[in-house]
């Protein structure tokens, strides 16, 4: 019987009815309390809900023992695209690829809270790169795990984005350090050549045909001129080499080059063309730009090697979007956007993988066999000296793709050399340069051609000594790269004794380069070292002729020399 039937009975004491009344009293409180902590949870579970939801990052929980999810957040529901009853029949391993399965099933018997990265595929088959960090909570009575999820794709590009920028910046520096350290040692090597071929060249003109020594002397030149050879590519690497550059059609250099690259290749490979019929005119150098293509193209069939395979060249005209940065890595230097001619060499050969491809320019980087020289990085000092851009695609097993780009010119910009009268070797030659060998070499030469010469080892002293006998000297044959007082240095104060002193600078830099340095300079000649005998005493004579023609046409504005001599 209830209390309160018990109340409404009039038989009852008063005593009972107050015991009744007291227990009504404690049950009600009791309910009360119980509605108040009901009340108390269920705002809770909906704080918690709220909270739960609000979180950006999709949250995931998930049962200790059978990995099924017990719970996600809505931010779960909406990157993910599962609806709550999907993901509550599915197990963590199930947002992951396949590749990654072993190493999550590891991970998740590890139950230490850590932080890790996966890859997780959305619904739709979305792949996104996120940061796990885990741990273990009690989830309504079961043992279990939570993951807090981020997507981490865009930092991560962001981060490669900047640590690729971070090493093309120190392959710049790289780039830039080892052709300076390149462009030094050639100058000094060639400055010693200069003195060796020279002194040769004397030894060997004041032998007879039939002297036992000829072959010795001969066999010396030899070596210096592989030397030299080894100094021109040097300066190639270093962008600073020896580069006359004309009008030409790069299509049309390829073709008459054809048939001398299919007389060297194997049975086995075969090379095709693809060329373009419009004309692609650039501003290069012929003989360089033959040696890029022959260097390509032999690289292809070594590639190959003894199986059967093909090399292709292809030429054309593309142009070079402002965001496109693919021609820069190598060359570590940006090209303006524009119009541009392209030089591409395929094969099908071994191919490269990354770590062989970053190391590919690299001087006498090889995967074959020492002693093969400079290869390649003498390539890319060309391609940076005509200002071009290169690219390389390699995929091990499926071959190589070297594509080159030039700026584009207009036409043809082939200018007929102007030719010089003969001039006679007579008067005096002063020579001014900080090597006492060369000094001596340059005298010893030029007295067997019959001029008086006269030396200073330092620019002070030829200017003091051309102020001194300047009604005698018809040439001042110049060093450029003098310490103390350099060649443009030397040259300026000459220029002040007198404007009409005629001057023909030596250097071990090579033409194009000295041309940079030397561009406010008007000279009559320029010889590169080392040269030879002959060389030399045939530029001095052009250098005579071009200084006669000057002062013949002396009341006519003064004009670009075209010549072989003139810078």
């Amino acid at each position: 019987m209830a209390f309160d039937d018990l109340l409404k009975r009039d038989d009852i004491s008063e005593g009972l009815r107050e015991l009744i009344e007291a227990e009504i009293a404690r049950e009600s409180a009791t309910r009360k309390r119980h509605e108040d902590v009901e009340e108390h949870l269920q705002r809770s579970k909906s704080q918690y809900r709220d909270l739960f939801n609000s979180i950006a990052d999709p949250i995931f929980i998930f049962d200790s023992s059978t990995h099924l999810f017990l719970d996600v957040n809505a931010a779960a529901l909406d990157r993910y695209g599962y609806s709550l009853d999907e993901l509550r029949r599915m197990i963590p391993q199930q947002l992951h690829p396949a590749k990654e399965l072993s190493l999550v099933e590891s991970r998740l018997s590890n139950e230490d809270e850590d932080l890790h990265h996966y890859t997780h595929v959305t619904k739709s088959g979305e792949a996104m790169v996120v940061e796990v960090h885990s741990g273990s909570v009690i989830y309504e009575g079961k043992d279990a795990y939570i993951s807090i999820v981020r997507d981490v794709s865009e930092r991560l590009r962001v981060q490669e984005q900047r640590r690729g920028i971070e090493l093309q910046s120190l392959r710049s520096q790289k780039l830039e350090s080892l052709g300076v350290l390149a462009s030094g040692l050639a100058h000094d090597l060639n400055n010693l050549l200069a003195a060796i071929l020279g002194h040769s060249d004397l030894a060997l003109s004041q032998l007879s045909a039939e002297h036992p020594s000829r072959s010795g002397i001969e066999r010396a030149i030899q070596g210096a001129e592989g030397a030299a050879d080894l100094a021109r590519q040097m300066l190639a690497y270093a962008g600073r080499g020896h580069i006359s550059k004309r009008g030409l059609d790069l299509s049309g250099l390829v073709r008459d080059n054809v048939q001398l690259l299919k007389a060297g290749l194997p049975k086995g490979v075969q090379l095709t063309t693809d060329l373009a019929e419009a004309p692609t005119f650039m501003e290069a150098d012929g003989g360089q730009l033959q040696r890029v293509v022959m260097n390509l193209a032999f690289n292809g069939v070594e590639a190959i090697g003894e199986e059967t395979g093909c090399v292709m060249i292809t030429t054309g005209c593309e142009t070079i979007a402002p965001e496109d940065d693919t021609y820069s890595r190598f060359i570590a230097a940006d090209l303006p956007p524009g119009e541009y001619v392209f030089l591409e060499v395929a094969d099908d050969g071994a191919g490269m993988d990354e770590a062989t491809l970053s190391r590919v320019f690299d001087p006498f980087f090889t995967t074959k066999f020492d002693g093969r020289g400079l290869g390649l990085s003498a390539l890319l000092g060309i391609v940076r000296g005509h200002n071009g851009g290169i690219k390389v695609e390699s995929q091990v097993g499926k071959g190589t793709t070297f594509r080159l780009v030039f700026p584009v010119a207009e036409k043809s910009s082939d200018v007929a050399e102007g030719v010089v009268e003969d001039a006679r070797l007579e008067g005096t030659v002063l020579a001014i340069d900080d090597e006492e060998s060369v000094l001596e070499m340059v005298r010893e030469i030029l007295s067997i051609g019959g001029l008086t010469v006269l030396t200073a080892q330092s620019g002070a002293d030829g200017v003091a000594l051309y102020a001194e006998k300047q009604n005698e000297i018809r040439l001042v044959l110049l060093d450029y790269s003098m310490p103390n007082m350099n060649g443009e240095e030397t040259f300026a104060a000459l220029r002040k004794i007198s404007s009409d002193v005629p001057i023909m600078l030596s250097s071990g830099f090579g033409r194009e380069e000295i041309a940079k340095r030397s561009s406010g300079m008007d000279l009559v000649g320029f010889i590169q070292k080392p040269y030879r005998l002959s060389a030399l005493l045939s530029e001095i004579r052009s250098c005579f002729a071009r200084h006669a023609s000057r002062t013949a046409a002396r009341s006519t504005p003064p004009e670009e020399l075209h010549g072989e001599g003139s810078v």
